[in-house]
């Protein structure tokens, strides 16, 4: 009796091999990329991108012994792949080393500067025990035929009988049994079950990894698509999903005939359903992680802005993709899409306003909107390579002007918040009163002197210096250039931001009352209360700061 967990890799075709241990690690690490070899595999048939580097897999299908001919590709494919300077270089062969095997193997990772490991047969054995689903399939070729699925499927909801019968429940379970089974047994893709009280079941299939779609089709179809209107956008949106990735819904008037082959290749007729496709790649397949940047530049090439970026969605097919992008603070969202046939790429952005937001978070993506709304060209920046630029055709913002203005507001509120070290979310709901109040803050703390008009003003004298005081206001000859300093700041929807000690100037006053100060305050302390005189102006800047 065959043992369904034993792989005889001795027997196995080069092929099969690879095919098989490229599902295996593709399981072990879902960021793997798996590389076409027809063209030069470059001395590695699997990559996977990681924060400290490039890993790279070699699988060679020998086995036995590593005779020098062998050692000769492995020396030669080490070598091709230390021109793409991995940080680990890993050999995946079927055989467990011999002494001897293992110091020329030594020997030969110490000519390079990465760490070069060999995974042998005790090793893929283990893995493989883990997840008898792949040698079932590729070795073993076990079949699960899913047509008595679907047919269940097709008959639950048909003509539900009394549910006292039993016959639903029964045919609910077996159903549900059946995808156990199916997603128990497939190394590629897994099977969701949705089966409603009421209306149709659903059916929804998932790859275990990405890029199991490559190593493996589940779906084909044959379509027809009518001459009118709703036949030719059926067919454009399907062509977009192909190309580029996008979801569409093919109805079922346009499906002629169509199979799934889930698992190991076979399947059954499906009748009377629509097509839905959608990309299946991860933000985890771009460089970087999927961290990018837009930058705004003027006419004549200069950058003006530059928004940080991070991917929150990645569509992809055979001519492109399309990926989605979203700045710290949710403002900006962007939406680049690349056409390799072409080479070219088109962009559209947005920005929405935010109910509150963190101002530091915020400022960007309002100088690159402002910059936008002037007309600027844009360029993408992923990793240092620069694509563009390209005008932002379908850019979305508030009406012309505002976005500038409100970008010069939230500025100095930035300023505000870092010279003070108080740092809050704001509700982008603000009064008149508090934008006046941000404004002369961020100029203050900024080392600016701000001119503003003034109605009334009160200063508490000590008894020491009443006499001075009236002095000054009396003398014809003076200007009356009045100065006070005390400490400052604003209220902005509950909290407090201290300014510190802030110097007024009047150019012009004259007194309105004297009175006395209330209970509490030092013996004979008295409050003048100025009014303007030949002039309402006034400036103010900060004497010492914060």
């Amino acid at each position: 009796m065959t043992d369904l967990n034993q792989v005889l890799w001795e027997s196995l075709d080069p092929k099969t091999f690879e095919d098989m241990v490229a599902v295996l690690i593709s399981h072990l690490n879902p960021a793997s990329q798996r590389l076409d070899g027809s063209g030069g595999d470059g001395g590695r048939d699997i990559q996977v991108t990681t924060d400290e580097g490039l890993v790279m897999y070699q699988l060679k299908s020998f086995s036995g012994r590593m005779h020098p001919s062998r050692r000769k590709q492995v020396e030669a494919s080490l070598k091709r792949a230390s021109q793409h300077e991995p940080t680990e270089w890993l050999l995946v062969v079927p055989i467990d080393h011999t002494p001897a095997e293992l110091e020329w193997f030594d020997q030969l990772a110490e000519e390079y500067g990465f760490e070069c490991r060999w995974l042998g047969k005790t090793w893929l054995d283990g893995e493989m025990a883990r997840r008898p689903e792949i040698a079932r399939y590729y070795v073993h070729g076990q079949r699960y035929e899913l047509s008595e699925l679907f047919d269940l499927l097709r008959g639950i909801n048909a003509e539900p009988p009394p549910v006292e019968s039993g016959i639903v429940p029964a045919a609910t379970e077996r159903a549900q049994r059946m995808v156990a089974e199916v997603n128990e047994h497939d190394p590629h893709y897994m099977i969701c079950l949705e089966l409603p009280p009421e209306g149709n079941p659903s059916v929804t299939v998932l790859a275990k990894y990405p890029g199991a779609e490559r190593d493996r089709s589940w779906f084909t179809a044959r379509l027809a698509f009518s001459d009118t209107e709703e036949g030719e956008r059926a067919l454009q949106s399907l062509q977009d999903s192909i190309e580029f990735g996008t979801r569409c819904v093919v109805p079922s008037e346009f499906i002629t005939e169509a199979f799934v082959d889930i698992p190991a290749g076979l399947g059954t007729r499906l009748d009377g359903y629509e097509l839905e496709m959608a990309s299946a790649a991860t933000i985890s397949e771009l460089p970087g992680g999927g961290k990018m940047a837009l930058v705004a530049a003027d006419q004549h090439g200069v950058p003006v802005a530059r928004l940080p970026l991070e991917a929150t969605d990645l569509k992809s097919g055979t001519r492109g993709g399309i990926i989605t992008l979203s700045d710290k603070s949710g403002a900006v969202t962007a939406e680049a899409k690349f056409d390799a046939l072409d080479m070219v790429f088109e962009l559209a952005c947005i920005y929405t306003q935010p109910g509150s937001f963190s101002p530091l978070d915020l400022l960007p993506a309002l100088k690159f909107a402002a910059a936008l709304e002037g007309g600027a060209l844009v360029s993408v920046d992923i990793n240092g390579e620069t694509l563009g630029p390209t005008d932002p055709g379908t850019f979305q913002t508030q009406s012309s002007g505002e976005v500038a203005g409100y970008a010069r507001l939230v500025e100095h509120l930035v300023i505000a918040q870092t010279k003070t070290g108080v740092f809050f979310d704001v509700d982008s709901q603000l009064t008149v009163e508090e934008e006046l109040d941000i404004v002369m803050a961020g100029r203050l703390l900024n080392g600016e002197t701000v001119a503003a008009k003034w109605e009334q003003m009160e200063l508490r004298i000590i008894p020491e210096g009443r006499q001075t005081v009236e002095n000054a206001l009396g003398d014809p000859s003076s200007t009356n250039n009045i100065q006070s300093i005390a400490e400052e700041s604003i209220e902005l929807q509950g909290i407090v931001i201290p300014l510190g000690q802030v110097a007024r100037n009047v150019e012009s006053a004259r007194v309105l009352s004297w009175t006395e100060a209330e209970e509490g305050s030092p013996p004979g302390t008295t409050i003048l209360t100025l009014v303007p005189n030949h002039s309402d102006t006034m400036t103010l800047r900060l004497v010492a700061d914060k």
